[in-house]
């Protein structure tokens, strides 16, 4: 335990944060903290030697002291908390005030009882109190038949019995609540296959049905390919499509449109009647499944659930009539049966190529098998046409091949180039992933500026020094007064370099001991009463020019000076001021 204005020596052993070896000649300052754990002052910190420093200070109050060593190279710091009591006497004396305090309290209270506990007094009275009302316990006992009296009363308002007959009513012999139970539980106790055996089920709501999509397919695919193998609209199209009227054999209409058809030979009214062929009685004769409808309904009522009805396997419905499908059903089949499905043989797919081949253009050449419509000639013409060097077949054909090897080698190019331009829209490093990918950076390097212009701005202020001259006149009515010479103010860290000329006051022998303090504000508004540096001058002693070095100082600074001696005239002295940023 230490005592009040007992200097004690706090020491601080410096070592590297990645080596652990300890660190000399490094700059550490400290940062005195009082018992309100409220900054006092900074105590200056010298090295001893091997690492180890030491700084001193004065507590002038009572209470946990705290001082914190700092440096910024290495970057490490620690703290230590000293005990300040007001000395052993101190603490004694006071230790035995409060001893005497507390049995002083002690005999107060025992006095107290004492004087309650007397005959008459409060404690007593309040007593006597209690016994008058006790003593009349004993003679308040109740009779034995206090009570019957008012339970006959309640029971006999009760009549349970009475009541439970005229609850359970006439008529009723033996029965009880569990036979009633057990009577209610076997009414409808049906199963749903009963249910089902019920000869007439009809169903009063028979609009909007839908067949499942499975079920739709099986209609596509028995009206196009199965069924009646000779006459359904399937089978008869399926043939028409896929072995008479091939596409091959439709190309063929656009040659009736050709130039030379004045020497192809007549056609004959036997071959132009072939075309009464087309008019099949099969393309006519269309036959279709009516689909039975639904009627049936539940006429008694059961405890089943809806679920256990339906989860029986066999489910006939007997009421078949009035049964329609829904305009989304009829529709599903429609587009069904014409574009989707089987694409090779449905109704749709076939007729949709149809009519593809067999176009208006087309139609209209078979105008000219009519008969006297073609001139006969002989097929001289047509062989030398289809023969020609120039524009026969052969040519044609040889054309063509070169033509498709001429495609092929563009379509390979086109190849090359495609996977060349597909790199180009690649997602991960094509042009469009590129571009965001410089936006980006452009966006980080204008961040990066704006950071660096910020820290250069910080930076700037590091370490810059600053240099400013004040004078202070000391006069007959202010030489004995502690007087401010200079406020110095910065939101940034400093350090202060303060040089003193006294040479007025040495010329002329007076003022005695001048003393210089430097205070820091605590709280922003407020100084110190403590100075954190103070600097004591003899006039006459060797010291001619008095200065003062300070550590890390923050916020509003002042400096101020007194004499102890006084002066017979104005004397003016200047201070020279050095202000370095941390």
């Amino acid at each position: 335990m230490y005592s009040v204005n007992e200097t004690i020596e706090a020491k601080f052993l410096l070592l590297h944060p990645t080596t652990g070896l300890p660190v000399t000649g490094a700059t550490v300052v400290s940062t005195l903290y009082d018992e309100t754990d409220t900054i006092h002052s900074y105590p200056t910190v010298t090295e001893i030697g091997n690492g180890l420093y030491t700084a001193s200070f004065v507590p002038d109050t009572a209470g946990e002291w705290t001082i914190i060593f700092g440096c910024s190279t290495p970057v490490q710091s620690g703290g230590l908390t000293f005990p300040v009591g007001l000395g052993i006497c101190k603490d004694v004396e006071d230790k035995v005030d409060t001893v005497d305090t507390n049995v002083d309290s002690v005999l107060a209270d025992t006095n107290e009882l004492q004087t309650d506990w007397t005959n008459g007094g409060r404690l007593d009275l309040l007593l006597d109190g209690v016994k008058t009302k006790t003593d009349l316990i004993g003679a308040s006992v109740a009779p034995s038949n206090e009570y019957d009296t008012e339970m006959a009363r309640i029971t006999g308002n009760v009549a349970l019995e009475a009541t439970l007959t005229a609850i359970k009513g006439s008529g009723w012999t033996t029965e009880t609540l569990k036979a009633i139970y057990d009577s209610i539980s076997g009414l409808n106790d049906i199963t749903a296959a009963s249910v089902w055996a019920v000869s007439t089920r009809s169903l009063t709501d028979k609009s909007d049905f839908t067949l499942s999509t499975t079920g739709i397919d099986n209609i596509r695919k028995s009206v196009c390919t199965s069924g009646d193998t000779t006459n359904s609209i399937g089978k008869i199209l399926y043939d028409l499509y896929n072995t008479r009227l091939t596409l091959d054999r439709c190309s063929y209409l656009d040659n009736i449109n050709n130039a030379n058809l004045s020497t192809i030979p007549a056609i004959s009214a036997t071959r132009i009647s072939y075309l009464d062929n087309i008019n099949n009685s099969e393309l006519l004769n269309i036959t279709s499944t009516i689909l039975g409808r639904i009627d049936a309904s539940i006429s008694s009522r059961s405890s089943h659930s809806a679920s256990d009805i339906w989860s029986v396997p066999t489910r006939a419905l007997t009421d078949k009539t009035n049964f329609s499908l829904s305009t989304t059903g009829i529709d599903d089949i429609r587009k069904s049966v014409c574009l989707t499905g089987d694409t090779a043989s449905s109704i749709g797919k076939i007729l949709f190529d149809l009519n593809a081949r067999l176009t208006s253009t087309r139609a209209g050449y078979l105008d000219n098998l009519s008969g006297g419509a073609v001139a006969l000639n002989s097929t001289v013409a047509i062989e030398a046409t289809l023969t020609h060097a120039t524009y026969g077949l052969d040519k044609i054909k040889t054309e063509t091949a070169s033509l498709v090897s001429k495609v092929d080698t563009i379509d390979s190019i086109v190849d090359l180039i495609k996977i060349e331009t597909d790199k180009i829209a690649n997602a991960t490093y094509g042009l469009s992933a590129l571009n965001t990918d410089l936006d980006t950076l452009i966006s980080n390097l204008a961040i990066v500026d704006n950071v660096v212009d910020a820290v250069k701005t910080k930076t700037d202020l590091l370490f810059a020094v600053s240099s400013s001259s004040v004078s202070h006149d000391i006069t007959t009515a202010n030489d004995t007064v502690e007087t401010v010479i200079e406020e110095i103010e910065d939101t940034n860290n400093y350090s202060l370099s303060l040089f003193f000329d006294l040479d007025s006051l040495e010329s002329a022998s007076e003022g005695e001991v001048v003393t210089i303090k430097l205070y820091n504000k605590i709280d922003g508004s407020n100084y110190s009463d403590s100075p954190i540096a103070v600097s004591e001058y003899v006039v006459g002693s060797e010291i001619e020019y008095p200065s003062i070095e300070t550590n890390v100082l923050s916020g509003y600074s002042k400096i101020t000076i007194s004499c102890s001696g006084e002066v017979t005239a104005t004397r003016s002295i200047v201070c020279r001021i050095l202000k370095r940023n941390m």
